[in-house]
């Protein structure tokens, strides 16, 4: 599930059998990023407390409407309401988190770490506790994000976390999903560094978010 938007647009939903794409004229692509905003925009400038598939939908419409005459109309469904969302899309803190809006800070983490997707260390989900083990030792870690393909990725693609002391303990079949830990920490681009630091300060890592993709692995003492 690589996106936040739920149940909606993506290739692993299911699609009902009466769906028949030969009547589809075109399909519009629309990032989490976009859907997101419009989805707040909706609540805040017409009172629509909707999801976010929602502000997906019409944040595609507007993407069509550009090319229509001024006087065309555009029929928009809204197939979800918005009060399952109040801890994520509706909620500040959600959004900062997962990269999508800033703080007040002054100096933000964008400002401070280069975005370096192809240097995050990790382990697949499928790799072997030996290989794991590797791959934290390498990093100079005691864990690492587990991840379902190699970066880039968005957050949705990492599944949880795995260390070494959850390796020394495991039976000698168990997989690395066997013995899956808990979702990373997270911090957005848009945070400010002190936000970092003091999350670092309880947590082996920390991944650094941008509109929901991975940008970084902090350490701890990176920032200092």
């Amino acid at each position: 599930m690589p996106y936040l938007v739920e149940g909606v647009g993506r290739g692993d939903d299911f699609l009902p059998a009466a769906y028949n794409s030969d009547v589809v004229d075109e399909v519009i692509p629309v990032p989490d990023a976009e859907s997101f905003e419009m989805t707040r925009r909706l609540a805040r400038e017409e009172g629509l407390m909707v999801g976010p598939s929602c502000g997906m939908a019409a944040a595609a419409a507007l993407k069509v409407a550009k090319d229509l005459p001024a006087d065309a109309v555009v029929v928009v469904i809204l197939p979800d309401g918005g009060r399952g969302y109040l801890a994520k899309v509706f909620n500040d803190g959600w959004m900062q988190t997962h990269g999508f809006l800033g703080d007040d800070s002054s100096v933000k983490l964008a400002d401070k770490v280069a975005s370096n997707p192809a240097g995050i260390a990790f382990v697949l989900e499928n790799d072997s506790l030996v290989s794991a083990r590797q791959s934290i030792e390498d990093a100079g870690l005691n864990s690492l994000p587990v991840m379902v393909k190699t970066p880039p990725v968005r957050i949705g693609h990492v599944i949880g976390t795995i260390s070494l002391a959850q390796i020394d303990a495991a039976a000698p079949t168990a997989t690395v999903k066997d013995i899956l830990g808990a979702k990373p920490a997270l911090v957005g681009s848009g945070q400010g560094v002190e936000v970092a630091k003091k999350l670092l300060a309880s947590n082996d890592f920390a991944l650094l978010l941008h509109d929901g993709e991975v940008q970084a692995l902090l350490k701890p003492g990176q920032l200092s």
